[in-house]
């Protein structure tokens, strides 16, 4: 009994209805956040880099985009085919915080909550990334951050996705980080 609770997959379809976007889509991380949410029923949005329709997720409930998001004209562009193609944005799993700014205004009119989690390689100041979670509290945005060894991306992608599931409807605020089997930073 203990070994199957242990073993235990997530929910089937703990997105389904949710639509989520994700940052360097066609980045090996990228590619994990996005099968992580499809396979939870999520509908994602992927910023990529000139990613080919090869390389991109065969889902019907994937848009790949091709989009620099420092870019502010490509990114409002990107940002308007995603409200067209699914009408809103519940999740946004990134690195960068300009391209979180810009989604605020899709994020605060989630009628789901608005879910944010941030992806940070380890080393990098996370303390100023917390304090996030105070500023979109009061627009009912849960900002959670993972800070990971390169050696554990795929856990870490996993872990963002998860972050914005209903396990953590909970949590906002935290810093987890991901640093593998060798626990000394």
């Amino acid at each position: 009994f203990e070994r199957a609770l242990l073993v235990r997959r997530p929910p089937e379809n703990q997105w389904l209805g949710t639509i989520a976007l994700v940052a360097h889509a066609d980045s090996p991380m990228g590619r994990q956040c996005i099968a992580a949410l499809l396979a939870g029923g999520a509908a994602v949005v992927g910023l990529e880099s000139g990613a080919t329709a090869a390389d991109r997720p065969s889902a019907p409930a994937y848009r790949g985009i091709v989009c620099d998001a420092a870019d502010k004209t490509m990114l409002e562009h990107a940002l308007e085919q995603l409200t067209d193609a699914f009408g809103g944005l519940d999740m946004l799993i990134t690195d960068d915080l300009s391209l979180m700014e810009s989604c605020l205004p899709l994020l605060k009119l989630s009628p789901v909550q608005g879910r944010v989690s941030f992806l940070s390689p380890q080393g990098q100041a996370l303390t100023v990334f917390q304090q996030m979670a105070a500023i979109l509290a009061p627009d009912n945005i849960r900002f959670n951050a993972v800070s990971y060894a390169p050696a554990e991306s795929e856990r870490a992608a996993r872990l963002a996705a998860e972050l914005c599931g209903p396990l953590f409807a909970g949590t906002t605020g935290a810093l987890i980080p991901v640093h593998g089997p060798n626990l000394v930073s």
